[in-house]
């Protein structure tokens, strides 16, 4: 069985230090094969422009260059419907 760990190495390539500072010094970290990073436009051909972008900022190993759920939710225009839905929460007629 294929671990996704390995999935991911295999489409955004191994981390390393160059991507992703710190990496070999967290905890169970141990030598992976070495896969070159895949272009997503060839992995998910049918993403437009806007959807690759988007893809490649939730796609980045290090946490603090990963784009955070607030920002995505803004950026798929959900903020609008999760106000409404928070609203009808709070309304108990």
């Amino acid at each position: 069985m294929i671990e996704a760990d390995e999935l991911a190495y295999e489409l955004l390539g191994t981390p390393n230090e160059e991507m992703w500072p710190g990496v070999s010094t967290l905890k169970n970290w141990h030598e992976y094969p070495q896969w070159k990073p895949l272009s997503l436009s060839t992995s998910v051909p049918k993403l437009d422009q806007a959807g690759l972008d988007l893809l490649s900022k939730m796609l980045q190993y290090e946490p603090a260059k990963r784009i955070s759920a607030k920002i995505l939710i803004f950026s798929l225009g959900l903020h609008s419907l999760l106000s409404e839905r928070k609203q009808s929460l709070l309304s108990y007629d």
